[in-house]
């Protein structure tokens, strides 16, 4: 029994066709002729040849079934391959098997080479273990990549930091936020301290082996700074590059009709940006909370509004046109819509109308720009823009509807969000999503906010030679391009420029990519058609070896999620099966054949 169920598992036959079993029908009959025939002629021949007849009679009638079926093999794995990655160690011992490395690796020369890890599958269609030598992944990870298991040729370190994030660019006064987790043996307690250039410790924290760290501090001065982590023996764990920009602040004025989450997030986040905000909230009849971030601020002088509908709906006539000629001196407005903003008739005067819109019960929704999507979903109101609304769409949700307008008037802008909830993009440690999110209402709001800058990169996305660098920017211009400043391998400077590009729906949003050749600081300005500096910001590129430790924890982190993964959904993937070469069946139709045909003669 058990050796069938091997055999089963071993030849796979496909649902055969109609003329498949038609043929079959005819091969089984001529088949019972033939065994018919020798056994009414078994007193003319020997018992042997008997035999071996209907020996050669059943294997012709089994090269015939297997021309007809075309059964299909277990292909057999490859027990060990093994990928040598771009910062491969060479030193190491691989296990007996194939070799390849991803891109060209001067190290491994006589080596054939896969461009991308789902390629293997069309080397090694099954592969039982995937070894992997270093520890610069691409971007995409272990996504698309079929085999059983993998293995980290490179171990953990003992000592070193994982998850580490820091932010890369940031407004000076803006806090800066340093994190990570420390792995250390040999005591139960260990000192790490953040010191900057001038050898001034800044924060001190004492962990236990494994403890997740946080620093937090705001820069000094602008421009290109440093920090470093170090142990208690004096040894530096991690050497840290960020720029800080020159900030320009701006006041925000929130006017609601009563306090929220939405509005307490957005006032937390402009605060963070280092904005001026004055918060008026309606608490009850003729009542309002009014808090200032700075005593001396008058709210006439706002560069944008923030309201929700029914704040809008219940302003009279005499603050509704003081609102409006605001706006038109260029004051920038956004309103958070709800069903109030059905029934005020300023709106439909600017050409724009909302109509009710039945949604799901969950209305979660996904939500995107036309060149980002955002991760996580949000609530959307149950209400939609009319095909007649006139405005500029910034936001659109799955289906590809507006879910958030722009509408000029005089020298501001009129926003309008059907996103009421967008503060739970920070509860759901989507941070940089409401980032974007209230980037681009602001950008859309108020040309000085709007002004063209950077966008930061990733906490998390470390830049080493030869890597791709994505660029991000903000700007009204309709053509732009990044000039990037580097130092040479002379010591002279170098530039070279690339272009940035954007989406019809997004102008705004402009993006390029290079690949540093370089290592240290590359300097970057956004310019103009007329080669004028819109905006100026720094990337540090670091060398291949730098963050070892934590690329190799990110590593054994990668690899025991596939490994997890992969076993959880083992028992439902089906098998890899190749079709039996046809040649074997017409062999054995020879063979017997050949014999019949011997006997009779």
């Amino acid at each position: 029994m058990i050796m069938s169920n091997k055999i089963l598992d071993f030849i796979n036959l496909p649902e055969p066709s109609l003329w498949q079993w038609l043929l079959l029908l005819f091969a089984m009959t001529i088949g019972a002729l033939s065994l018919r025939q020798i056994y009414q002629n078994r007193h003319k021949y020997k018992t042997r040849h008997n035999r071996l007849a209907v020996s050669a009679a059943c294997i012709v009638l089994l090269a015939l079934m297997g021309l007809i079926m075309k059964p299909e093999y277990r292909a057999g794995k490859e027990s060990v391959v093994t990928v040598h990655l771009p910062d491969a160690d060479s030193s190491l011992t691989t296990a007996t098997g194939p070799q390849l490395t991803l891109g060209y690796h001067p190290d491994f020369p006589q080596l054939e080479t896969v461009m991308t890890l789902p390629a293997l599958h069309r080397l090694y269609p099954q592969i039982a273990r995937l070894d992997i030598n270093g520890t610069h992944l691409p971007e995409a990870g272990f996504a698309g990549l079929s085999v059983d298991t993998i293995k980290a040729m490179q171990a953990k370190p003992e000592v070193g930091i994982s998850q580490l994030r820091w932010d890369r660019q940031v407004t000076h006064g803006q806090t800066v936020n340093i994190s990570g987790v420390y792995h250390f043996t040999g005591a139960p307690l260990a000192e790490l301290r953040l010191r900057d250039i001038a050898d001034e410790t800044l924060a001190t924290e004492v962990l236990k082996p494994g403890e997740a760290f946080e620093f937090s501090l705001i820069a000094k001065a602008t421009g290109q700074v440093q920090y470093q982590i170090i142990d208690a023996q004096e040894r530096t764990v991690a050497d840290l590059h960020l720029y800080v920009e020159k900030g320009i602040k701006q006041q925000a004025l929130l006017w609601a009709s009563s306090p929220n989450a939405e509005f307490n997030g957005l006032k937390k986040w402009l605060l963070a940006q280092q904005q001026d905000v004055i918060s008026e909230y309606d608490i009850s009849e003729g009542k309002t909370l009014v808090q200032k971030s700075v005593t001396s601020l008058v709210r006439d002088n706002s560069d944008v509004i923030v309201m929700d509908g029914r704040k809008l709906a219940r302003l009279g006539q005499n603050e509704l046109s003081r609102l409006q000629e605001g706006i038109e001196a260029g004051t920038g407005l956004i309103l958070i819509a709800d069903d109030s903003l059905q029934e005020v008739t300023w709106l439909r005067e600017l050409g724009i109308t909302l109509t009710p819109y039945d949604v799901p019960r969950k209305n979660m929704q996904t939500f995107a720009l036309d060149d980002y999507q955002f991760d996580a979903g949000v609530n959307i109101r149950s209400l939609r823009f009319t095909e007649t609304s006139g405005g500029k769409t910034l936001l659109r949700d799955a289906d590809g509807r507006a879910m958030a307008i722009q509408q000029n008037l005089g020298k501001g802008s009129v926003v309008i969000t059907l996103i009421p909830d967008s503060f739970v993009l920070n509860r759901q440690q989507q941070v940089t999503d409401y980032g974007v999110y209230w980037q681009t209402l602001l950008s859309a709001a108020k040309p000085l906010t709007s002004r063209s800058r950077f966008i930061p990169q990733e906490p998390d996305n470390v830049v080493y030679i030869g890597s791709r660098i994505k660029v991000c920017s903000l700007s009204a211009a309709s053509k732009v391009q990044t000039a990037i400043l580097h130092a040479g391998e002379q010591g002279t400077l170098e530039q070279f420029k690339i272009p940035m590009t954007s989406t019809p729906h997004r102008e705004a949003l402009k993006c390029g990519y290079f690949w540093p050749t370089h290592g240290g600081w590359h300097q970057l300005r956004l310019m103009d058609n007329d080669n004028n500096s819109l905006a100026e910001t720094a990337i540090y590129v670091y060398q291949p070896h730098a963050f070892k430790d934590v690329r190799v924890h990110a590593l054994h982190a990668a690899i025991d999620h596939y490994n997890g993964q992969k076993s959880s959904i083992e028992q439902s993937q089906s098998a890899s099966y190749k079709p039996v070469p046809a040649w074997w069946f017409a062999l054995l139709w020879l063979s017997g054949a050949g014999f019949l045909w011997w006997r009779k003669r």
